[in-house]
């Protein structure tokens, strides 16, 4: 039985949570003994499950409750707090970590597949946010501090394409940007989470490694995010939660194999590690890519994928390929070229041919590239693969359409459902960066051969690559014999 000296305290509007968490963890307390143990909380300002679970990590609780006269938890109370914890933790979509330096954490509780209202996994749209909309652009995740400053512990994780309320703004000298705090989420000492819109090239000064963006405004104070924009966060952050779900479950598998008698961590399952959790947003991102939405742009696309989308549309799906001449155009063309060089000069492209499964298939060097962490280095190469990713966004309906009616006809490669953050409206995503290749001329080739392929034995797709778009920067004098694609269509090896 718990044992609580003083009065009750008058429970605060917010206080069910923690009076709901203590009957999940102890079901045989009365509703008198769980009023009496908020008290007892709340003498050392604890009034949440947040506040909580950081006095839990750092083990200081009992600590807190004899310097303030309370009579300590006994240790069956305290393994109960944990374990509930835990089960809590295995449906939270949104956990905060503690850095080396950092003393808490927190996790926030949100079910998998519909987090409640209020988090910034499905954040109120009406609601105030006076210092505008952002969207996560860096990829995989970009993370939130405790305080704006770098120094603070990290303590949550973002994904890519989510969309944050943000209610206040401090200019950073450092790194000329912005913190930003986020509307729908604290930390466990209530001071809020912070991020940082963007980190320059002042991070590392002396490796000259830039991170670019973390961030992109949405919207200004008294807007609302619009209904495709939504679509694309929730989208978004279900591909975030699918993976993190199956990093879950790993881990539980690696635990349930663990040796008896051999150390483990005192929490086990009851957070994720920042590592762990940075690794399911690559994984996400990786597999099924990011949602094409937030790179709707068609002012920057020529006409094929304007006026004569359609027709471009249509000459797609009907003989599987398009092409499209000077889609850029001759002095983005030389800038990039020069960017490429310099590039490939400085040895930042290394040889293909040593990651295929098999050798001898390719002569290209390339390197796989952000364009949110190069606008301001490589400016051609940046706005080239925004617009390839533009591309994605003008496609994705008609082929989306196309999908649909190749499933109804009851074509196998495209029977199943696209997965998160694809949808069936929204078939396309874009991969969190694109590759860029340099032949080195001397009769230098790629073999013949399919990106992706429906594999009928196994029922199917080689990958989840769905179309490939390539620009080819060749200057208006290229000749046919300075090399080229060749197309192998409808042939047996070919895909449709």
């Amino acid at each position: 039985m718990p044992s609580v000296a003083g009065k009750y305290v008058q429970l605060p509007e917010d206080a069910q949570d923690l009076l709901h968490f203590f009957l999940e963890a102890k079901p045989d307390w009365s509703a008198d003994e769980r009023r009496a143990v908020f008290t007892k909380l709340s003498a050392i300002q604890i009034r949440d499950v947040s506040g909580l679970l950081c006095s839990l990590r750092t083990e200081d609780l009992n600590a807190k409750l004899r310097a303030v006269g309370q009579k300590p938890f006994h240790l069956r109370t305290i393994q109960a707090f944990q374990q509930q914890l835990q089960r809590r933790s295995e449906g939270s979509s949104s956990m905060v970590f503690q850095s080396t330096s950092a003393k808490c954490f927190e996790a926030t509780e949100a079910q998998v597949h519909l987090p409640p209202p209020g988090t910034s996994d499905a954040p109120n749209w009406e609601a105030p946010a006076s210092a505008g909309w952002w969207r996560v652009v860096s990829k995989p995740s970009v993370w939130a501090h405790c305080a704006p400053d770098t120094d603070s512990a990290h303590i949550s994780v973002h994904c890519c394409g989510k969309l944050l309320a943000m209610t206040q703004t401090r200019y950073c000298a450092k790194f000329d940007a912005h913190w930003l705090k986020l509307r729908d989420e604290r930390s466990c000492d209530g001071r809020g989470q912070w991020i940082l819109s963007n980190v320059g090239m002042a991070y590392l000064r002396e490796s000259a490694v830039s991170f670019g963006d973390l961030l992109e405004k949405v919207c200004d104070a008294g807007c609302t995010p619009s209904r495709e924009a939504q679509a694309s966060h929730y989208l978004s952050v279900k591909a975030f939660q699918d993976a993190k779900e199956e990093q879950g479950r790993k881990r539980r598998e690696r635990d349930h194999h663990r040796e008896e008698g051999e150390e483990g961590n005192l929490w086990g399952g009851l957070h994720v590690t920042l590592l762990d959790f940075v690794n399911a947003a690559y994984q996400s991102t990786l597999s099924v890519g990011c949602h094409a939405f937030p790179y709707a742009n068609p002012d920057i696309l020529p006409d094929p994928f304007g006026r004569g989308l359609a027709e471009t549309v249509r000459t797609l799906c009907s003989q599987s390929y398009v092409f499209v001449s000077k889609f850029l155009d001759s002095n983005h063309v030389a800038d990039f070229v020069d960017e490429v060089r310099k590039i490939h000069e400085d040895g930042k492209m290394e040889p293909a041919d040593p990651h295929q499964a098999t050798s001898g298939q390719r002569d290209d060097h390339i390197c796989w590239i952000d364009e949110t962490r190069n606008a301001a280095t490589q400016p051609a190469i940046h706005k080239a693969i925004k617009m390839l990713k533009a591309v994605a966004y003008a496609l994705s309906p008609g082929l989306s359409q196309f999908h649909r009616q190749q499933r109804e006809s009851g074509d196998p490669a495209h029977a199943f459902d696209p997965a998160a953050p694809a949808s069936p409206d929204a078939v396309l995503t874009v991969p969190p960066k694109a590759m860029l290749s340099c032949y080195p001329g001397n009769s230098s080739r790629y073999i013949p051969h399919t990106d992706s392929k429906y594999m009928e034995k196994l029922q199917t797709k080689s990958n989840p690559r769905e179309l490939t778009a390539i620009i080819y920067a060749n200057p208006p004098d290229w000749k046919r014999e300075d090399g080229g694609m060749k197309f192998f269509l409808l042939t047996a090896r070919a895909e449709h």
